[in-house]
């Protein structure tokens, strides 16, 4: 492992954004990929939202960027796709969570977000169908490709080589808590490999951000090697956020069926990092996939076989996105060539991997890129994807 390195300042992002909040309800245990988690003290501190108050009938509310509206039903009771319809609202798929869960309000707000900062807040309004969410420059001799995702968001190498470790920093500045109230989840990691199948198994390390149905965030690191095991919870180290505070993860192809983890958080400007865990695997079952690396945020796989929706992480980037190759030569993500990753909203079966999306990167400059959140995703089965 190299010495964790601060990271540098974010990039800079001057972005006025229009806040569209169509959110089910949502419950499950946090998990990775494939199984649950196992839940660490809560960590404190981090901002609430405040919803306005709904409204019967049409309320036009003016803020510092234009107009937002408050949408309400009639008696104030569930809401339906005629009282949509009746106010000129974008009326959901018929069978979407949102009516199922009886959602009793909606709220497009609107917002001017500063520069260096991500957009936040409930539910950011995602691009209109067919058009293009970001322009994603290709950085020096590398070329990007745009891959849809029900759950990944982020950038993994596409250039034929093969490697033996990857790494990465990231931030989480702050964690925002959902409207209307209800469970999220994030993972943000760094992996080799892709997890396909067993022969192209996937060694991944992060940290998880959830929100639980009483505003309560969860904060903890963790390691995985997927599909042999579930997540495992790094119970020795508290992860604070905060837009100074450094994340780290490392995971290195040792030798056949071994692999090592290590993990560190910067606060206050000292770095701590725990003892590099030793990881075996059974090599009659499971191939690790050293084609690829990735650095990911994700909307991890529930106990129950869903994707949940996605936490809101206020401002998140990366940093540091490198994998060693076989040559020994350190690649910086955007150097060469990859694919940039959107997780799409899911809001029907046919919409897995297409716009709108929930998250999507921002421009890669080297091994550094911020993500932009885009709204909470709809809960969906695993298996319809």
């Amino acid at each position: 492992m190299r010495k964790p390195r601060i990271l540098p300042g974010l990039l800079s992002l001057a972005v006025t954004v229009a806040l569209l909040c169509l959110m089910p309800a949502a419950s499950g245990a946090a998990a990775s990929p494939t199984a649950t988690a196992t839940a660490t003290t809560p960590v404190t501190g981090s901002p609430s939202v405040t919803a306005p108050t709904p409204t019967t009938g049409l309320v036009t509310e003016t803020t510092n960027c234009g107009d937002g509206t408050t949408y309400a039903p009639a008696a104030g009771g569930p809401m339906t796709a005629a009282d949509l319809e009746a106010e000129g609202a974008p009326a959901p798929a018929p069978n979407s969570p949102l009516l199922q869960a009886g959602t009793t309000w909606i709220v497009p707000q609107c917002s001017s977000i500063p520069n260096g900062e991500q957009p936040g807040g409930p539910g950011v309004a995602a691009p209109a169908p067919n058009e293009s969410p970001l322009t994603v420059t290709p950085d020096n001799s590398g070329t990007s490709t745009e891959v849809g995702s029900a759950n990944w968001s982020g950038f993994q190498s596409t250039t034929g080589n093969t490697y033996s470790e990857a790494e990465t920093d990231w931030t989480i500045p702050s964690a925002t808590y959902p409207t209307p109230p209800g469970a999220t989840y994030e993972s943000s990691w760094a992996g080799l490999g892709s997890g396909a199948s067993d022969s192209a198994a996937l060694f991944q390390a992060g940290t998880e951000v959830d929100v639980n149905t009483s505003d309560n965030v969860t904060i903890y690191p963790w390691w995985e090697f997927y599909p042999e095991n579930t997540e495992q919870t790094i119970s020795n180290l508290t992860i604070q956020p905060g837009a100074t505070n450094d994340n780290y993860a490392s995971l290195t192809h040792t030798g056949s069926g071994m692999g090592e983890v290590e993990v560190c958080t910067e606060y206050d400007e000292d770095w701590t990092c725990i003892d590099p865990i030793e990881v075996t695997w059974n090599t009659s079952k499971y191939t690790l996939d050293t084609s690829q690396y990735e650095c990911i945020a994700e909307r991890p796989e529930q106990a129950d076989k869903t994707w949940q929706r996605l936490t809101d992480v206020v401002g998140m980037a990366f940093s540091g996105c490198e994998g060693l190759d076989s040559s020994s030569t350190w690649e910086a993500m955007g150097d060469y060539n990859r694919d940039y990753i959107y997780t799409a909203k899911t809001q029907t079966a046919a919409a897995c991997d297409t716009n709108p999306w929930a998250m999507e990167t921002g421009d890669i400059t080297g091994s550094d890129f911020p993500m932009r959140w885009l709204g909470y995703a709809y809960p969906i089965a695993v298996a319809d994807c």
